[in-house]
């Protein structure tokens, strides 16, 4: 894991949370620094469940290929307590985002530029697709740029749903 990431383990959590607010609340959805104070906000089924977060992009090639390829892992992880998190920015045209995300089972959110911006910089996303697999306590304990396969992503899901 880059030493660029969170500092602190529920870091990344509190990021994922403030997204989730801020794309649902039209007032907040220009800024993501100092949110803290939306967290009584009903977002717990984020809380104690291990999180794929997927920054793509709809022109991504290779993001959309690893989406497909994923399907029968999310089938077979079904019953299990994990949330599949996709983000993108406003380069993937809004019409075409929602056409595709109907077929991407998870929580879609499209961010505007600062948000990417801010997110990107604070866990340390280098390209489109980047993977995280965030634990239970909001910790990052895995991190690919590029689709590093459907079997080694299932293997960190599977280590931290075992836990």
């Amino acid at each position: 894991i880059s030493s660029r990431l969170i500092a602190t383990p529920s870091d990344a959590l509190e990021l994922l949370l403030i997204l989730f607010i801020s794309t649902r609340n039209k007032t907040t959805q220009n800024t993501l620094s100092n949110r803290r104070d939306l967290f009584a906000s009903p977002i717990s089924k984020f809380r104690g469940k291990v999180l794929l977060v997927d920054f793509w992009a709809t022109w991504c090639g290779p993001c959309r290929m690893a989406n497909k390829e994923m399907i029968p892992m999310k089938e077979e992880l079904k019953d299990k307590d994990e949330v599949y998190v996709y983000i993108t920015g406003e380069s993937s045209p809004e019409g075409t985002w929602k056409n595709m995300i109907p077929d991407i089972h998870g929580e879609h959110f499209r961010v505007t530029d600062a948000q990417w911006n801010y997110l990107c910089d604070a866990m340390g996303v280098e390209g489109v697709p980047s993977y995280f697999v965030i634990d239970r306590e909001g910790s990052i304990r895995y991190k690919s740029v590029g689709f590093p396969g459907v079997s080694k992503i299932k293997d960190e899901l599977k280590k931290e749903l075992n836990k």
